[in-house]
């Protein structure tokens, strides 16, 4: 049914579902259920505290817009039951949010960050910053973050981080590796650089695993 395809193929286009059986299930592989578990589970323990009310709805937000890419191994039924069971309105894969001055924004892409890295395997994070301090303090947040939970085996994640610098975070775990870049935001020194979906705080794009 050449319709039927047609439709198939701009659903896939636009919002990135992969349609078709799980075959993660089958290989061992996480599942877009058990990622999504892991960065809720990680979210709550990662600064600290707990996320505020805004806080959870900007997560939420960008949680929303990765669901395409974690699921797009698994029916679409998945997706849908996953996100009404963590309250998520949209699986779109952009996601944009305005705030205030001093409301909470980079703790919240800190802490999204540092529980997707960990969460799900091969994942690539680029975080792009209006200057070279607002993106070395969010690169600091992450590996503080990050540090605090591989150090402690009640959080559930065993791994180690293999490079850090002023842009890079790279650690392995679980046996794979995830990286995460903080880019100031110049377009003279950014040629290049770039990733696969677009998720706010001044800028975020996050390549998926394989």
């Amino acid at each position: 049914d050449v319709a039927r395809l047609k439709r198939f193929k701009l659903n896939e286009a636009t919002e990135g579902w992969a349609g078709g059986k799980d075959s993660r299930a089958s290989t061992g592989a996480k599942t877009g259920t058990e990622i999504l578990e892991g960065i809720f589970r990680l979210v709550e323990v990662a600064y600290g505290f707990p996320p505020d009310s805004t806080q959870k709805k900007i997560i939420r937000g960008m949680v929303g817009s990765i669901m395409p890419a974690i699921f797009r191994h698994e029916p679409p039924a998945n997706a849908k039951r996953a996100a009404s069971a963590y309250g998520i309105e949209s699986t779109k894969c952009r996601f944009m949010v305005i705030t205030p001055r001093r409301c909470g924004k980079t703790i919240s892409v800190s802490m999204f960050v540092c529980a997707y890295m960990l969460s799900c395997p091969d994942s690539v994070t680029c975080v792009f910053s209006v200057g070279k301090r607002a993106s070395g303090m969010l690169m600091g947040n992450v590996k503080q973050m990050v540090d605090k939970i591989l150090g402690d085996p009640s959080y559930g994640c065993k791994g180690t981080i293999v490079t850090s610098n002023a842009e890079t975070l790279e650690v392995c775990v679980d046996g794979t590796l995830r990286r995460m870049h903080a880019y100031p935001g110049s377009t003279t020194t950014l040629r290049g650089v770039g990733g696969s979906r677009l998720c706010p705080l001044n800028c975020l794009l996050v390549s998926y695993g394989r």
